[in-house]
């Protein structure tokens, strides 16, 4: 049953990034106002990641777009997806600290506390 097996695995992950908000909220000595502040920040970009890897899936594959604009969806992502988006993303957040003056050092220190707990729980 392999539809079984995605959703297992899909609610591994997702509880694994679950547990690596807690960890940070758990371990962080910043407010709870700032702490959510950060977790909303790196779920955005999380999100935005994800978005940004099928632009980069579609602009690989332009061709399959044209013929048949669903089965984008169906081609898995390959190395140059992943580099398109983490292309996009370094450009995100770039745009995001030139223009709502976004602290970098805070946002790396909760994305780097947020992975090591999901990855520890993975």
């Amino acid at each position: 049953m392999p539809t079984a097996w995605v959703f297992i695995s899909i609610a591994i992950i997702i509880i694994s990034f679950m547990s690596g908000y807690i960890f940070f909220y758990v371990t962080s000595p910043l407010t709870n106002q700032i702490k959510k502040q950060q977790l909303g920040e790196i779920t955005s970009l999380l999100v935005d990641f994800v978005i940004f890897i099928w632009i980069g899936k579609i602009t690989i594959n332009i061709e399959v777009l044209i013929s048949d604009p669903l089965a984008i969806l169906a081609y898995p992502s390959n190395s140059q997806a992943f580099y398109i988006a983490v292309l996009l993303l370094i450009l995100n957040i770039r745009y995001k600290v030139k223009r709502y003056r976004l602290k970098l050092k805070p946002l790396l220190f909760t994305f780097v506390s947020e992975s090591l707990g999901a990855s520890f729980v993975h």
